[in-house]
Order: structure tokens, then C-alpha cells, then sequence
């Protein structure tokens, strides 16, 4: 072996243009990673994006193969900082820089930023002694199952493996992980869908399904960890770009992936994104609100179920023996030209802990109201945030007011409306008050 001197300039690789796709996606991609997350961003320009919607973050650290120029400006802005690590803490642990002379000067003799051999930075086993670690990756396409091609166009090796496997394992057991796979919903040509019935022979199967948290594009998030193959596909489809989702769903129907009776969604290109906000409790349990979605089915079920036969008839006014599959799917898949549900979820199963929607009644323009609270999370000022909330939704989509059904024994709920601070007009049946709200 040899060395030898040679003096040269440095390699710089300039950032490239990112799509509009790309960049939507890498935004919903960032809604998962909250402050204090240890994170990994993989190779390519959707998963780099992510880092654009960092700022307003705070006590992220950094374990991941890549620097990049976009950590200087984040660390300037004291948005990475590593302080809350849980190995290597207060230091930057990376392989090799992706980036021009900005990320070069900055990290010339500076102790913050360590570099290690992939044979560290890449180990399952140290990556999953981090808590709360995020992984970014990209992929090129995943089909109904969630199996994951990151890695080739049939014959034609696309790019290597890389870090994609590893960090996505070591985040699967890291206390508190979560493995991000994030892509747009279709090709670079906008003429195929990147959400695929199968992956064809001859194309690689980088991740299988069984170690799929979360697939992300800029239709939105399915979280696919332990999920049935009919939770997956329905998940899938509704993050799928809509010129494609018939298709996907036909097919699925055709393998008896989901039932034949499936409703397609009826939200189509008007989910209302605009909704989706964050709400502490009274105990600081933090929850991500946002309408929901076809997949949130079994979601919904299990909420149901926390109901004891009771409370079942509360709501609903009957006794209800099950929650089958034709009865709870109506209740999410919604028309959101019209209508209005939204969901209130826990911790990063995404476990569904309450509801709260109305049915719009076009003869008196106003919208027929109902909630639900998982008893375990009752008196934690929830139904009031989501009972505010659908008013001021209600007022933006001009609703002259609400109606609701509501047993006179159901003492929380009464609750709740008299003390909304709108004008109430009460009318009483055999068991019941009807209460109109007017906005």
C-alpha cells in the first residue's frame, strides 16, 4: 500500500431543486418528529427536505450517517444541540459529509461534531440504544402489503442499501422510535403512481411489511406497524395520489385484500388538512387532532369498545351488541365537503381517544353534533376543546348552528353545552333533550 500527497479542492455537492411534492411530504414527514428526538436523515432529496421544517424545533439531537448543510443552520439556531441524548450526548455522531465548503468550515476542528466508521454510526445495536430516535429514509415505491423498494427499477439497480436497513432497525427497538419511510405519491414524470398494487419480479424488497412504521407522502401518514393486510392497503390507498386510489382499490378488492363491501373514500382531494392542530390535557397528555380517515376503522372499534352497554345507549340511543365492519366504516369515511369528523390521538400508536363530528342537515343548514371520550381520558377538558373547536369550524364553513340529541342522564354532556356561552333553544322528548345551538 501507498500513500501519496495530492492537493485538490474538496468536493462540494450544491443542493438541488426539491418538487413541491417532495417538499409536502417531507413536511407531513416532520409533524412525527417532536423536540427532544434523537433523528436520522437517509440519502435523497425527499428525506433531506424534512430538515427545512425542523425550525421551531427544539433539543434535537443527531446519530445518522450524512451531515448536511442544512445541520449548520440548525444548530445555529439552537434547534439541534444533542443535549438530550442518551449516548454520545451533546455531540453530533455522523460518517461523511453531503454538502458544500459551509458544512467543511464549520465543522473544522469543532469537538461537536464526531465522525465515526459506518461500522458505529450503522450498528442496530447502538443505534437502538438512543430513546425517541426518529429515522427518515426515502424509498421508491411501496405496495399494498407496505413492502418497501428502496433500492431498484427492475433490472436496474437504482442505489445501494445504505444505512436504510440498519437505522430502520435499530429505531424499531429504540425506546419510543419511530422508522419513517417518506415519498412522493407519484414518479418524478407524474405518470405513475409510487403506491403500487405489488412489487413486480425483478424489483428489490428492501424492507418487508412486518417492519413498516410509518409510510408517509403528502396525501398523508399510515402507520402500518402491526396492521392487518386490509389496515394496510385502505391506509395506503388513502395516502396514495387520487388519480390512482380506483385503481389500487379495485385491485385490492380483486385479491380479497379488503372486503368487497369497502367504501372508497369520499374525501378525495378535499381532506381538510387544515384541521389537524395539537391539544394538552389537563395533565399534559398531548394529542394530535386531526379529521378522520378510512384507515382510523379499526381505530374507531377499539374506542367503541372501552364503552360499557350504558354509555353505548347514551350515544346511540339503542343498545349495540358489536361494532362489525359494515357498521363502523360509514362512521370514517366522510364527506368532507359537508360533513365533519375529527379524531383525537395518543402517543405514537396513534391510539383513537376521542371523537367528535357533525352530520350536516341541508333543510335547516346547520349540523347534527356527537362525541366520544375513552372513559380512561373523561374530565381531562377534551369533549369541551372538541366541542369549541367544531363550533369555530362550523362558523368558517357558515353553519347557522348545531343540533344534538342528548339523553337527560347524560349529565357530562349536558354540561358542556350549557356552559358553550352560545344561545340555547331546548326541546324535550320522552327521554331526551334537543338542543339547537345557534352560532
Amino acid at each position: 500500500d501507498y500513500v501519496m500527497e495530492y492537493k485538490d479542492k474538496l468536493l462540494e455537492i450544491e443542493r438541488t431543486d426539491i418538487s413541491e411534492r417532495a417538499m409536502r411530504a417531507a413536511e407531513n414527514a416532520s409533524t412525527l418528529i417532536n423536540n427532544e428526538n434523537t433523528v436520522q436523515i437517509g440519502f435523497g432529496k425527499t428525506s433531506q427536505a424534512v430538515l427545512f421544517y425542523l425550525f421551531g424545533k427544539k433539543g434535537i439531537g443527531i446519530h445518522s450517517e450524512i451531515f448536511y448543510d442544512e445541520f449548520t443552520e440548525l444548530i445555529r439556531e439552537n434547534v439541534i444541540n444533542s443535549k438530550y441524548k442518551k449516548i454520545n450526548k451533546d455531540k453530533i455522531i455522523v460518517s461523511f459529509v453531503h454538502g458544500t465548503r459551509k458544512s467543511y468550515k464549520f465543522i473544522h476542528n469543532n469537538p461537536f461534531v464526531q465522525f465515526h466508521p459506518v461500522d458505529y454510526t450503522n450498528n442496530p445495536l447502538i443505534i437502538m440504544q438512543h430513546e425517541k430516535l426518529v429515522s427518515v429514509n426515502s424509498a421508491l415505491e411501496v405496495d399494498l402489503l407496505g413492502q418497501v423498494n428502496a433500492e431498484s427499477l427492475g433490472d436496474n439497480i437504482y442505489t445501494g442499501v445504505g444505512g436504510f436497513l440498519d437505522f430502520n432497525f435499530g429505531t424499531i427497538y429504540s425506546n419510543g422510535g419511530k422508522s419513517i419511510i417518506v415519498l412522493p405519491s407519484v414518479t418524478t414524470d407524474e405518470k405513475k403512481s409510487r403506491i403500487v398494487t405489488e412489487i413486480k419480479k425483478g424489483y428489490g424488497v428492501t424492507l418487508s411489511k412486518a417492519n413498516v412504521h410509518y409510510i408517509v407522502t403528502e396525501f398523508g401518514i399510515a402507520y402500518l406497524f402491526g396492521k392487518t393486510l386490509r389496515e394496510r392497503a385502505v391506509a395506503l390507498i388513502s395516502i396514495a395520489h387520487p388519480d390512482y386510489r380506483e385503481m389500487l382499490y379495485e385491485y385490492a378488492r380483486e385479491k380479497g385484500i379488503i372486503p368487497s363491501d369497502q367504501i372508497f373514500p369520499q374525501y378525495g382531494t378535499n381532506y381538510p388538512k387544515e384541521y389537524e392542530t395539537y391539544f394538552t390535557t389537563r395533565t399534559g397528555k398531548k394529542l394530535f387532532v386531526r379529521p378522520l380517515k378510512s384507515y382510523d376503522e379499526d381505530k374507531l372499534r377499539n374506542l367503541l369498545y372501552t364503552y360499557s352497554a350504558d354509555k353505548l345507549y347514551q350515544r346511540f340511543f339503542c343498545f349495540i351488541k358489536d361494532f362489525r365492519h359494515e357498521k363502523t366504516q360509514c362512521m370514517v369515511n366522510i364527506n368532507y365537503d359537508f360533513d365533519m369528523a375529527l379524531g383525537c390521538f395518543y402517543d405514537t400508536s396513534e391510539e383513537l381517544v376521542a371523537t367528535a363530528g357533525y352530520f350536516y342537515d341541508s333543510s335547516e343548514h346547520t349540523g347534527e353534533v356527537a362525541f366520544m371520550v375513552k372513559p380512561s381520558f373523561m374530565k381531562e377538558g377534551i369533549a369541551t376543546f372538541l366541542h369549541n373547536y367544531l363550533m369555530e369550524i362550523a362558523k368558517q364553513r357558515g353553519l347557522r348552528g348545531f343540533k344534538a340529541y342528548v339523553l337527560r342522564n347524560n349529565k357530562a354532556m349536558l354540561t358542556i353545552f350549557h356552559k358553550s356561552g352560545y344561545h340555547i333553544n331546548t326541546r324535550s322528548s320522552f327521554d331526551s333533550n334537543i338542543f339547537e345551538l345557534n352560532i
